[in-house]
């Protein structure tokens, strides 16, 4: 018989034991380098910041970091790095010392500009005779019967004529001042010497003239006539002008409305009825006769902060009230990449608002365009700090337009004159 094989055995699995964890070790070398990284970016910003703080005649604004100004600064990083022993505390750069140092403008909506000239001139006139708050001058005298005489006077002292009504006085049922019947005087125009007048009863009277602003019915009230008196009731209409200049001083060509000032929910003014407007003249003013009251103006061509010289313009009775808003010019070069001047280049003008930590950034467009062919966009703005930005590349902020000059920003920074 044939002799069988033993049969082969398994041989027995080998556990290879679970491998150690090793403990954790951390990358001390790169979390170095990116301190280190980190830090040299830092200085890089904080050296453009002074820079734009320092002296008077030039400020530098900051800029946004470019790509290849954090490339300088991360090779400057890796070669100190290289140089330097392990565990050794690498020499801080040298920082830039401004003694004193100069304040840094507060970023805001609608900032200010605190130490120049106001970019709003007010002067306001008025003629001690007549009441402050309604423009009215009484007087009566002898007359052969009862009689109500209306005369109206601009600021130069001339009688003009407009239409006038007198009606009896009466009371509502709180005692307020009512028209009461058929007006006793109801005229468009008077005599040549711009006189209206009318024989009347004995009484309190209201009298009302066609003259665009606030209606002063009240304060028309409670001219009383006497028996064998003439009553006198003299109105002088208010002026208001509005002067506009350019920064360098010539007269601006706009559009000019003037409205009552009226109060939102909150009880900020805004702009209520439009009263009149018009363009303003080669001297760049424009005039507009009212009655006494708070009026509000507006001119729409203006880019910039619109809180510019819109609100609280007082207007006296009896009194001219000129207001003179100059504007800032910006002038923005453009360039190549080879340093020569671009033309064609779009520039961007931008309001500042401040972002979650108090720094300026960029707020809503105001205005843009196209440089010219001498490589620069112009632009006439309202006093303020504003945004720049130069084609797609480059970016200013805190950039300051101040009345009555030009601030040129170009690819170093911004001058002023």
């Amino acid at each position: 018989m044939p002799t069988r094989k033993p049969l082969p055995t398994r041989p027995t699995p080998t556990r290879r034991p679970s491998p150690r964890r090793s403990a954790l070790r951390l990358p001390w070398g790169l979390i170095i380098g990116g301190a280190l990284v980190l830090f040299a970016v830092l200085i890089v910003g904080g050296i453009l910041l002074v820079s734009r703080l320092g002296g008077a005649a030039r400020v530098i604004p900051t800029a946004r970091v470019t790509p290849d100004a954090v490339a300088t600064a991360v090779a400057a990083t890796m070669q100190a790095m290289a140089t330097t022993p392990a565990g050794a505390t690498p020499a801080p750069g040298a920082t830039a010392t401004l003694s004193p140092a100069p304040a840094t403008p507060t970023p805001g909506a609608t900032p200010v500009l605190p130490t120049l000239e106001s970019a709003i001139q007010v002067n306001v006139q008025r003629d001690p005779e007549v009441d402050a708050v309604t423009g009215i001058a009484t007087w009566t005298e002898p007359a052969a019967q009862s009689e109500i005489r209306v005369l109206l006077r601009r600021a130069d002292g001339a009688l003009f004529n407009r239409y006038v009504t007198v009606h009896p006085q009466g009371a509502d049922v709180s005692g307020n001042p009512v028209q009461e019947g058929r007006a006793v005087l109801d005229k468009w125009s008077g005599d040549s010497a711009g006189i209206m007048s009318a024989a009347v009863a004995p009484g309190s009277y209201i009298v009302n003239f066609g003259i665009d602003g606030w209606p002063w019915t009240a304060q028309f009230a409670n001219h009383v006539v006497s028996a064998g008196q003439r009553t006198n009731v003299l109105f002088d209409v208010s002026l208001l002008t509005v002067g506009l200049r350019y920064a360098d001083g010539s007269p601006a060509d706009k559009y000019v409305s003037v409205h009552l000032q009226a109060a939102d929910v909150s009880g900020l003014p805004v702009e209520g009825n439009m009263l009149n407007g018009s363009w303003t003249g080669e001297d760049g003013l424009i005039t507009f006769e009212l009655t006494p009251g708070v009026y509000a103006i507006q001119v729409p061509d203006i880019r910039g902060y619109d809180t510019w010289g819109r609100f609280d313009h007082n207007l006296p009775g009896g009194g001219i009230y000129t207001v003179i808003l100059t504007l800032g010019r910006l002038d923005v070069e453009t360039w190549n990449p080879n340093g020569t001047l671009a033309t064609d280049m779009y520039v961007q003008v931008f309001r500042l608002v401040p972002d979650s930590q108090g720094v300026s950034a960029f707020g809503r467009s105001v205005t843009s365009r196209f440089s010219d062919n001498t490589g620069k966009a112009a632009f006439d703005l309202t006093p303020g700090f504003y945004g720049v930005r130069v084609g797609n590349d480059l970016e200013f902020v805190d950039v300051p337009v101040q009345p009555g000059q030009i601030t040129i920003v170009n690819r170093s920074g911004y001058t002023l004159p």
